[in-house]
Protein backbone atom coordinates (compact mmCIF):
# COMPACT_ATOMS: atom_id res chain seq x y z
CA UNK A 1 0.00 0.00 0.00
CA UNK A 2 0.90 4.04 -0.05
CA UNK A 3 1.60 5.52 2.88
CA UNK A 4 2.07 8.72 2.69
CA UNK A 5 3.29 11.70 5.06
CA UNK A 6 1.34 15.38 5.15
CA UNK A 7 1.47 16.97 8.00
CA UNK A 8 -0.32 20.68 8.60
CA UNK A 9 2.82 21.85 10.63
CA UNK A 10 5.59 23.54 10.00
CA UNK A 11 7.74 20.96 10.91
CA UNK A 12 7.47 17.57 12.54
CA UNK A 13 9.87 14.28 12.95
CA UNK A 14 8.66 10.75 11.39
CA UNK A 15 9.94 7.49 12.58
CA UNK A 16 11.57 5.84 9.69
CA UNK A 17 13.89 2.97 11.85
CA UNK A 18 13.64 -0.30 11.26
CA UNK A 19 10.08 0.41 9.24
CA UNK A 20 8.78 -1.06 6.25
CA UNK A 21 7.14 0.43 3.99
CA UNK A 22 5.25 -0.47 0.21
CA UNK A 23 5.05 3.16 -1.04
CA UNK A 24 6.36 6.17 0.77
CA UNK A 25 5.39 9.66 -0.34
CA UNK A 26 6.31 12.69 1.80
CA UNK A 27 4.18 15.82 0.79
CA UNK A 28 3.92 19.34 2.39
CA UNK A 29 0.46 20.24 1.14
CA UNK A 30 -1.58 20.66 4.23
CA UNK A 31 1.17 22.93 5.45
CA UNK A 32 0.59 25.10 2.87
CA UNK A 33 3.18 24.14 0.47
CA UNK A 34 5.83 23.76 2.77
CA UNK A 35 7.53 21.53 5.26
CA UNK A 36 10.22 20.25 7.28
CA UNK A 37 10.40 16.64 7.87
CA UNK A 38 13.31 15.43 9.90
CA UNK A 39 14.08 11.56 10.80
CA UNK A 40 16.88 9.73 12.62
CA UNK A 41 17.88 6.17 12.38
CA UNK A 42 20.52 3.51 13.32
CA UNK A 43 18.76 0.57 11.89
CA UNK A 44 17.99 -0.03 8.21
CA UNK A 45 14.90 1.91 6.46
CA UNK A 46 12.85 -0.37 3.38
CA UNK A 47 10.48 1.41 1.26
CA UNK A 48 9.29 -1.88 -0.93
CA UNK A 49 7.93 0.12 -3.97
CA UNK A 50 8.67 3.60 -4.90
CA UNK A 51 9.70 6.47 -2.57
CA UNK A 52 8.07 10.26 -3.30
CA UNK A 53 8.97 13.30 -2.30
CA UNK A 54 6.45 16.30 -3.51
CA UNK A 55 7.17 20.21 -3.77
CA UNK A 56 7.95 22.04 -0.63
CA UNK A 57 9.24 19.20 1.22
CA UNK A 58 12.96 19.59 2.81
CA UNK A 59 13.91 16.40 4.58
CA UNK A 60 16.66 16.22 6.76
CA UNK A 61 17.95 12.69 7.70
CA UNK A 62 21.11 11.74 10.51
CA UNK A 63 20.51 8.06 9.92
CA UNK A 64 23.22 5.40 10.03
CA UNK A 65 22.24 2.57 7.96
CA UNK A 66 20.98 1.80 4.50
CA UNK A 67 17.57 3.52 3.55
CA UNK A 68 16.82 0.56 0.56
CA UNK A 69 14.10 1.47 -2.09
CA UNK A 70 12.83 -1.16 -3.82
CA UNK A 71 11.62 0.30 -6.78
CA UNK A 72 11.80 4.50 -7.92
CA UNK A 73 13.26 7.32 -5.88
CA UNK A 74 11.26 10.43 -7.33
CA UNK A 75 11.87 13.52 -6.37
CA UNK A 76 9.38 16.23 -8.08
CA UNK A 77 11.26 19.00 -5.84
CA UNK A 78 12.07 20.11 -2.50
CA UNK A 79 15.55 19.40 -0.32
CA UNK A 80 16.58 15.35 1.03
CA UNK A 81 19.78 16.46 3.06
CA UNK A 82 21.20 12.71 3.23
CA UNK A 83 23.43 13.36 6.21
CA UNK A 84 22.32 16.51 8.55
CA UNK A 85 24.56 15.16 11.38
CA UNK A 86 27.79 13.12 11.78
CA UNK A 87 25.82 9.87 10.80
CA UNK A 88 26.48 8.16 7.04
CA UNK A 89 23.51 7.14 5.29
CA UNK A 90 23.52 4.64 2.06
CA UNK A 91 20.44 5.33 0.00
CA UNK A 92 20.14 2.39 -2.38
CA UNK A 93 17.93 2.48 -5.15
CA UNK A 94 16.79 -0.88 -7.21
CA UNK A 95 14.72 1.26 -9.56
CA UNK A 96 15.01 4.55 -11.60
CA UNK A 97 16.43 7.59 -10.47
CA UNK A 98 14.20 10.69 -11.32
CA UNK A 99 14.48 14.56 -10.00
CA UNK A 100 12.35 17.02 -11.07
CA UNK A 101 14.94 20.55 -11.86
CA UNK A 102 13.15 21.95 -8.30
CA UNK A 103 15.35 18.66 -6.78
CA UNK A 104 17.96 19.52 -4.48
CA UNK A 105 19.98 16.42 -2.96
CA UNK A 106 22.42 17.17 -0.63
CA UNK A 107 24.82 16.47 2.39
CA UNK A 108 25.31 18.65 5.33
CA UNK A 109 26.51 16.77 8.26
CA UNK A 110 30.27 15.72 9.18
CA UNK A 111 30.04 12.58 7.24
CA UNK A 112 29.51 12.09 2.98
CA UNK A 113 26.79 9.99 2.19
CA UNK A 114 25.70 7.30 -0.69
CA UNK A 115 23.46 7.30 -3.66
CA UNK A 116 23.78 4.19 -5.02
CA UNK A 117 22.23 2.18 -7.83
CA UNK A 118 21.72 -1.49 -7.29
CA UNK A 119 19.33 -2.77 -9.27
CA UNK A 120 19.18 -6.04 -11.27
CA UNK A 121 18.41 -4.88 -14.80
CA UNK A 122 19.58 -1.32 -16.24
CA UNK A 123 18.29 1.78 -14.60
CA UNK A 124 17.48 4.66 -15.64
CA UNK A 125 18.64 7.76 -14.27
CA UNK A 126 17.23 11.41 -14.71
CA UNK A 127 18.19 13.99 -13.02
CA UNK A 128 17.16 17.55 -13.68
CA UNK A 129 18.25 19.07 -10.22
CA UNK A 130 20.98 19.35 -8.47
CA UNK A 131 23.67 17.33 -6.02
CA UNK A 132 25.51 19.10 -3.74
CA UNK A 133 28.09 18.82 -1.05
CA UNK A 134 29.55 15.55 -0.17
CA UNK A 135 27.17 12.96 -2.03
CA UNK A 136 29.15 9.73 -3.67
CA UNK A 137 27.01 8.37 -6.42
CA UNK A 138 27.62 5.02 -6.54
CA UNK A 139 27.05 2.37 -9.74
CA UNK A 140 26.83 -1.07 -7.98
CA UNK A 141 24.48 -2.68 -11.20
CA UNK A 142 26.39 -5.03 -13.46
CA UNK A 143 23.53 -4.52 -15.92
CA UNK A 144 24.46 -0.72 -15.76
CA UNK A 145 22.55 2.75 -15.81
CA UNK A 146 21.14 4.99 -18.64
CA UNK A 147 21.13 8.56 -18.16
CA UNK A 148 18.31 10.62 -19.56
CA UNK A 149 19.73 13.85 -18.68
CA UNK A 150 23.24 15.46 -18.07
CA UNK A 151 24.33 14.43 -14.75
CA UNK A 152 26.33 16.48 -12.40
CA UNK A 153 28.47 15.80 -9.66
CA UNK A 154 29.92 17.35 -7.06
CA UNK A 155 32.15 15.13 -5.47
CA UNK A 156 32.57 11.72 -6.26
CA UNK A 157 31.30 8.86 -9.12
CA UNK A 158 32.32 4.89 -7.77
CA UNK A 159 31.67 2.10 -10.56
CA UNK A 160 32.52 -1.43 -9.13
CA UNK A 161 34.46 -4.09 -11.01
CA UNK A 162 31.38 -5.65 -12.32
CA UNK A 163 29.91 -2.36 -13.88
CA UNK A 164 32.81 -1.91 -16.24
CA UNK A 165 32.08 -4.24 -19.10
CA UNK A 166 28.64 -1.62 -19.51
CA UNK A 167 28.98 1.93 -20.08
CA UNK A 168 26.56 4.29 -18.73
CA UNK A 169 25.11 5.36 -22.28
CA UNK A 170 23.26 8.79 -22.54
CA UNK A 171 24.45 12.14 -21.90
CA UNK A 172 27.42 13.28 -20.46
CA UNK A 173 28.58 13.13 -16.59
CA UNK A 174 30.70 16.10 -15.36
CA UNK A 175 32.67 15.93 -12.20
CA UNK A 176 34.02 19.27 -9.87
CA UNK A 177 36.58 18.05 -8.52
CA UNK A 178 37.63 14.94 -10.68
CA UNK A 179 37.71 12.26 -7.90
CA UNK A 180 36.38 8.47 -9.81
CA UNK A 181 37.08 5.87 -7.83
CA UNK A 182 37.00 1.95 -8.57
CA UNK A 183 35.86 -0.20 -5.16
Amino acid sequence: GVFEFDIPDASTTISLSDRNYGKLVLSAYAAGGLLDYTAASTRRITVRSDFEINLGVRLNLNCSDTFLIGRNFIQHGGIINLSSLSRKLVMAVSGSLTQAAAGIISETGSSSAELVLVGNNQQAVDMRGEILNNVLFKLKNSSGAILNAPLQLPFSLVLSPQCLHHTIRGYSVSFAPMTQQMV
